[in-house]
């Protein structure tokens, strides 16, 4: 009995043996070689008039198959004509939105994109179109802003938009927060302005300002915010007057301290800003020493200068150049000096104000120096 089940065993095996060499039908193994890929999915296009200038904005799906390889990136298409598209630019894989803002209003554009891995590019996706139709849109933000820091006060500043959005700005909107970033609406200002001066500022207080601008549709992005802190020396030039002489009025006289942009120097017409010194005759005693503060002052280098106030008004004869006493005008120099001061008063670039701005002075009209 054993025998004959080994027979049939024996013999059972041979027949599969003998039907797996004998069949003839070729096997094909999966190829694994990469490809390109499929094109991206469901691309959509959409007009945004919402920016400071109007863009089609453009989003796509990853494609269904990656053709073996990683994405490397997707390549956008643009034309008048679905049939005559060029390559407008292309995005990183990460990416799967695109912003276009060269476009021109009444105009239709078409747009498609393809997907590009090691081996190549894909086929173009579904083409979508936009009209571009739009008479207004967001302006942009205003240009330049900046803030000037002075005596319980802050100076706001700033240009117009480089857009209005197809439509005349109507206000600016000042936003001001008195702890970061919690802004509050605080002036809605006339589209004419373009400076505004917040008095409702505590000096060593610290402010952050914004500022956008609005058409009769739309207000712009915020300004990027700037932050600044009043003190009572900002803006300001502050210094002592010596007088070597103070008895030569019967009654005493005015003077005035007065700042120039170093850039208008000799004086052909009035200063910045000055401030008034009254001297009353004091019968012989010299060297009598008055504090002076200049207000108001902008950022820059600043000739300052002392001279007899005339009844007319008005800063003549000059009598003293801050780094050029009048002490010093008698010796050789001292003239060059006057038309070429070696020392200037700067406001700083945060209208830091600047101190120490002490000067000799004659009071005597006959020893003017100009």
């Amino acid at each position: 009995m054993k025998k004959f089940i080994s027979i049939i065993i024996i013999f059972f095996l041979t027949i599969v043996n003998y039907q797996c060499t004998t069949d003839d039908t070729p096997i094909n193994s999966p190829n694994n070689s990469p490809t390109s890929p499929t094109s991206p999915r469901n691309l959509t296009a959409l007009f945004d008039s919402t920016q400071g200038k109007p863009l089609t904005r453009l989003n796509w799906e990853t494609p269904t198959n990656n053709g073996g390889a990683e994405v490397l990136q997707y390549i956008i298409y643009k034309g008048t004509s679905p049939n005559n598209m060029e390559i407008l630019k292309y995005v990183n894989a990460d990416s799967l939105t695109c912003e276009d803002n060269n476009i021109t209003n009444i105009h239709l554009y078409y747009y498609a994109v393809s997907s590009k891995n090691e081996i190549g590019e894909s086929t173009q996706s579904n083409v979508v179109n936009v009209f571009i139709n739009q008479t207004y849109f967001r302006p942009s933000q205003p240009e330049n802003f900046s803030l000037q820091p002075g005596d319980n006060k802050v100076k706001l500043l700033w240009t117009t938009p480089i857009s209005n959005g197809g439509s005349a700005i109507i206000n600016y909107k000042l936003y001001k927060a008195t702890s970061p970033n919690n802004f509050l609406l605080y002036k809605t200002l006339s589209p004419t302005l373009t400076s505004y001066i917040d008095s409702s500022v505590i000096n060593l207080n610290t402010y952050e300002y914004r500022i956008t601008a609005s058409n009769f549709l739309y207000e712009s992005e915020p300004t990027i915010t700037i932050s600044a802190t009043p003190n009572s020396d900002a803006g300001t030039i502050k210094g002592m007057v010596t007088f070597v002489d103070t008895n030569f009025v019967l009654s005493g006289g005015i003077y005035l301290i007065s700042a120039y942009p170093s850039t208008g120097w000799p004086p052909m017409g009035g200063p910045t800003s000055y401030d008034t010194i009254s001297i009353t005759r004091t019968n012989k005693i010299l060297d009598l020493i008055y504090n002076y503060k200049i207000q108001n002052v902008n950022t820059g280098d600043y000739v300052v200068s002392i001279g007899f106030r005339k009844n007319s008004g008005g800063q003549s004869p000059l009598m003293s150049v801050y780094g050029c006493d009048t002490l010093r005008t008698i010796y050789p120099g001292g003239i060059e000096c006057f038309l070429n001061p070696t020392l200037k008063a700067t406001i700083g670039p945060l209208n830091e104000g600047a101190t120490g701005i002490d000067m000799i002075s004659w009071s005597d009209t006959a020893k003017k120096i100009y």
